[in-house]
């Protein structure tokens, strides 16, 4: 995702930039998509923050990834970790308030966001999944479901309990399989 003017422009001339010659001329590009992502990377930190802790918890969180000295030193290298960073923070905001919403909202967006992560760094399969799955197991247990489940489980055969509990978390895995296609 952050090299895609790099592609556009290279599919506008016809021909590939030379990383060595045309150094100069890629770096701003990418260390561009990298201010978009960085932008990304404040508001959802700034919107977790707000459905957090409120206005002044939204305001804080801002500042410290602002001045997060890791965070600052690779968006100076035009590295990917940005960009994994605000598609993974995106994915849990969305993901978070999406919950008892429509299916564009529940399952859709954080499908597209957990597909955006995946597109811009390959571990971000393994960050966004295990996302997912920790904020689920975080609402099913403060639902108190999860004595209904192991109860399904002992109750029924073992086939029968892990599909109940499948059958519980599927948009979970509509989202992980909407994003993989």
């Amino acid at each position: 995702m952050k090299t895609l003017p790099i592609y556009l422009a290279e599919r506008w001339r016809g021909k590939p930039f030379d990383p060595e010659t045309d150094f100069e001329l890629i770096l701003p590009w990418s260390r561009g998509m990298d201010l978009v992502f960085w932008w990304l990377l404040l508001f959802y930190g700034w919107r977790a923050g707000h459905e957090i802790g409120g206005s002044w918890a939204a305001r804080l969180a801002v500042v410290l990834l602002a001045c997060e000295p890791s965070l600052l030193a690779h968006a100076s290298l035009a590295t990917t970790d940005i960009a994994v960073s605000a598609c993974l923070i995106a994915l849990a905001c969305s993901f978070r308030s999406g919950h008892e919403q429509a299916w564009h909202l529940r399952i859709g967006l954080p499908a597209l966001w957990f597909a955006a992560c995946v597109l811009t760094k390959a571990s971000g399969l393994v960050f966004g999944t295990t996302c997912l799955i920790v904020m689920e197991l975080e609402r099913v247990i403060k639902v108190g479901a999860v004595q209904r489940i192991i109860s399904d489980l002992r109750a029924r055969p073992l086939g029968h309990g892990i599909a109940s509990v499948f059958r519980r978390h599927r948009d979970l895995l509509q989202i992980m399989g909407l994003a993989c296609c």
